[in-house]
């Protein structure tokens, strides 16, 4: 079955509400992604049916080392986070979708999204039933072959 819809990813918080409404209004589906707990929680309250995954990893640019540390020591362990905020699942970056995180989302009925995944082997991997719901890839031609069991295609990489 083929879906298509919109990924809004919020980048700063206080105009969820508005973002939201101006993509329903040119869009059926609609999954909202953000780094701050806060745009979640805010979407969930005011677009309930709206899916709004909580954003781990990346950010860490120009952060002193211990703040870096500190920072993905908090991402491997979200899940205080996930509650809080009400998402309805977590959009990863692919080194921080853990085995545990994915059990953790199964469990409770969260989606995981895992991004950005161009290596064949995470691909493979990711595809696999039980890995990812939505694996996020520059090589989308390569995700679909690997997906249905064909060679992968050279895409440059």
């Amino acid at each position: 079955e083929r879906r298509s819809g919109v990924h809004l990813d919020l980048k700063e918080v206080g105009y969820e509400a508005e973002a939201v409404a101006a993509v329903l209004a040119e869009a059926r589906r609609v999954t909202v992604t953000s780094r701050h707990d806060a745009s979640i929680a805010a979407v969930r309250e005011t677009y309930p049916a709206i899916p709004a995954l909580l954003t781990i990893g990346g950010g860490a640019r120009g952060l002193p080392a211990a703040a870096r540390w500190q920072l993905r020591a908090a991402e491997l362990a979200p899940f205080g986070r996930l509650e809080r905020c009400g998402a309805t699942g977590v959009a990863a970056h692919y080194l921080l979708a853990t085995p545990v995180l994915r059990a953790w989302c199964t469990a409770r009925g969260l989606e995981l999204l895992v991004w950005t995944v161009d290596n064949d082997r995470a691909l493979e991997r990711w595809l696999r039933r039980g890995g990812a719901d939505v694996v996020v890839t520059n090589r989308p031609l390569t995700a679909l072959g690997l997906r249905d069991g064909a060679a992968p295609r050279s895409q440059g990489r």
